[in-house]
């Protein structure tokens, strides 16, 4: 005859009160740790595509430059540069180093600005303060209030410059450019 397991199954009704807290413990453990390893990817995704986004500003600026001997200057955004998908700016005028030139004469691709959480800038203006001379294009974590913008502490002095060689300077603490 064989012998049977002394517990029965029928005696097994649930989880106890301390195996639910060790594993609902167990769970917050890891989730403390998932949460801002998260956070910093997101960030870090975030900022590699703002340095691409600054060189492309960059190399298009020092194009500009070359047909237009002298860079355009100023925000890059929806209010300032006409809204998208057209950027129709007006004529592409000889005499406007407006960065909204950029796009209006075909420099730069259409892209919806306010969509990204960097203000991007053309031009030598003081944007992220790197040190770095002839600043032909600059990005910096956004601090207004449109859908990208949400900061963190430790990110919100996030930026990056471009000269007019295109070497990429980082600013407060920002991830180093690819």
């Amino acid at each position: 005859m064989l012998k049977t397991w002394p517990y029965s199954l029928k005696r097994w009704k649930g989880f106890t009160l301390i195996e639910l807290l060790v594993v609902v413990l167990i769970i917050g453990v890891l989730v403390a740790f998932a949460i801002p390893q998260y956070i910093k990817s997101m960030e870090a995704s975030k900022a590699d595509d703002a340095a691409a986004i600054v060189k492309m500003i960059g190399t298009a600026n020092r194009m500009f430059s070359l047909d237009r001997n002298g860079y355009a200057r100023g925000a890059l955004n929806n209010a300032t540069c006409c809204p998208p998908p057209t950027y129709d700016c007006g004529a592409c005028n000889i005499g406007s180093w407006s960065s909204c030139q950029l796009l209006a004469c075909k420099y730069l691709a259409t892209m919806n600005w306010d969509d990204k959480p960097y203000d991007f800038h053309a031009g030598n203006i003081s944007c992220a303060s790197t040190g770095q001379s002839d600043v032909v294009a600059c990005a910096r974590r956004c601090s207004s209030g449109r859908p990208g913008c949400t900061q963190s502490m430790p990110y919100k002095d996030y930026g990056y410059t471009i000269n007019n060689a295109g070497v990429i300077a980082t600013a407060g603490g920002a991830p180093k450019a690819p």
